[in-house]
């Protein structure tokens, strides 16, 4: 009986040295899937092709190759392979990998696409929710040049809004750039040569100490006692360490002859990731009477409002308020003296704030909700064919149970014999797509986080991280659904 139907360890190919050969040439072909799906050398989509066909080809060759490998490495060891039940255990495995190995690469490219895309999806919604992050103010009214009065558009707010507190303040600018040079060089240095060189921002930016002040405390921010004899800065986490090492290199650098305090710099959310905000990645905080040697860039109106704000809302603002149009980053042109883009191209006041830059993100949502989407029907459809596929050999399955039964094993015995050759199939797909997805997402939200902003806002890559754990957790919750029906499937049998 044991040596019957002695096909089950047959070998798929001729020898191990076949085996080995072919695992290691899957490996190389998964490798460089990954490679030129990450770098992207070629263009034209052509390289994300070849990256696709040369995964599937791993996958492939992995499922081919594992029963040879187990049978060549396992199958000759009697003291292991007849100890604890394992014997029914590994023919039992290495037999029905080997008569599902299409299907078991097939199921694994499914799960390594579900993972992907999951893992992908909430990088995306993460970077989204950040940009967001990073716009305090739910409202922001910015007018060009000099200070201008907001108080009609304050009466407006307060009359159709639950409108918590407001400011009015200016952004100044200088002849000088030694923090705005240092800021262009980090920058640089993450790989993004060709950044859009705005006109309002070729000069270091401003802003007095008493607005700083207020606007902190219109945000709840812990208050700071602030020298008023000496300057502050307030820019990304990005751009702290560079402009520490500013500092020290150059102790008499100073504004209007105000030097810098030490530990001067704070580097909480403050509207600064966008244009048109407290300046672009820093503002210099500098006293009172500093300004009076600076020009005006633009004056801004800043709210906070008790509820959130909706696209309708925000067209009722516009509608309501004469000479106010929505500002929109995308849409620009060169200035009239030639010194970069702007997306001042209206003589009129423009709105912007949190929910202005929610609605311009709409797609990034959108799209985290596709690939979302896709995730949970490559999960299913690959669940439902496994579960499907292992509780096809019930009549078969049952007949195995009753020999082992007569043989005298025990039910609950059988039963644990049962719940680990189930786990050992739920598992093995898994654990190639898991790897595969996992450096898939690691490198394109690197990528992504690139492209999104002009400096890393994320402090570290645990974000990435976290997104792969979100995306897995979700992944074996639906999985596990699945694993639980099989399960219950297999002991009622």
């Amino acid at each position: 009986m044991l040596y019957y139907e002695q096909q089950n360890e047959k070998k798929l190919l001729r020898d191990g040295v076949s085996a080995i050969a072919l695992f290691f040439i899957s490996v190389l072909a998964g490798c460089v899937g990954i490679f030129l799906m990450c770098t992207r050398p070629l263009g034209n989509g052509y390289d994300v092709l070849i990256g696709v066909v040369c995964l599937v080809l791993f996958l492939f060759g992995f499922f081919l190759s594992v029963p040879a490998f187990l049978i060549m490495q396992f199958g000759n060891r009697e003291k292991w392979k007849f100890e604890k039940n394992r014997l029914v255990l590994f023919r039992w495995f290495t037999a029905k990998i080997r008569s599902t190995s299409i299907i078991m690469s097939v199921l694994s490219a499914l799960f390594m696409l579900s993972l992907t895309f999951m893992g992908t999806g909430t990088a995306v919604y993460m970077i989204a929710d950040k940009n967001i992050e990073q716009s305090v103010f739910d409202i922001m009214i910015l007018h060009k040049a000099e200070l201008q009065d907001f108080s009609a558009y304050e009466n407006v707010l307060d009359l159709n809004f639950p409108v918590q507190s407001s400011y009015t303040y200016s952004i100044y600018t200088d002849n000088k750039n030694s923090f705005l040079a240092t800021r262009n060089n980090c920058i640089s240095s993450t790989g993004r040569s060709g950044y859009m060189a705005y006109a309002e921002y070729q000069h270091d930016t401003y802003m007095k100490q008493s607005d700083y002040k207020k606007l902190r405390e219109i945000l709840g921010l812990q208050s700071v006692e602030l020298n008023p004899s000496l300057c502050y800065i307030h820019c990304v986490p990005a751009l702290k360490k560079p402009f520490e090492t500013l500092l020290e290199q150059d102790k008499s650098l100073n504004c209007a002859g105000y030097l810098f305090a030490e530990d001067s710099i704070y580097c909480e959310p403050f509207s600064q990731m966008e244009t048109y905000g407290n300046g672009l990645d820093f503002c210099i905080i500098v006293p009172e009477q500093a300004v009076n040697q600076m020009a005006t860039l633009y004056s801004l109106l800043s709210v906070i409002t008790e509820t959130p704000l909706d696209n309708r809302d925000l067209q009722n603002v516009v509608q309501m308020c004469d000479g106010l149009s929505m500002l929109k980053r995308n849409i620009g042109k060169t200035a009239s003296d030639g010194s970069g883009v702007t997306a001042l191209i209206d003589n009129v006041d423009y709105l912007s704030g949190k929910w202005v830059d929610k609605e311009s993100l709409t797609q990034l949502y959108a799209m985290a909700i596709c690939l979302f989407y896709l995730s949970l029907v490559f999960e299913i459809t690959g669940a439902a064919i496994l579960a499907t596929q292992i509780l096809s050999d019930r009549e078969k399955k049952r007949r195995q149970d009753c020999i082992l039964q007569q043989l005298g094993m025990n039910r609950r015995d059988i039963e644990k014999l049962n719940n680990r050759q189930l786990s050992m199939m739920f598992l093995l797909p898994l654990l190639p797509a898991f790897i595969i997805s996992s450096c898939f997402v690691y490198v394109s939200a690197g990528k992504m986080q690139l492209s999104a902003f002009h400096l890393p806002v994320f402090s570290n890559n645990l974000w990435i991280i976290g997104s792969l754990s979100i995306a897995f957790v979700f992944f074996i919750l639906l999985y596990g659904i699945y694993y639980i029906a099989a399960r219950i499937s297999y002991r009622r049998q």
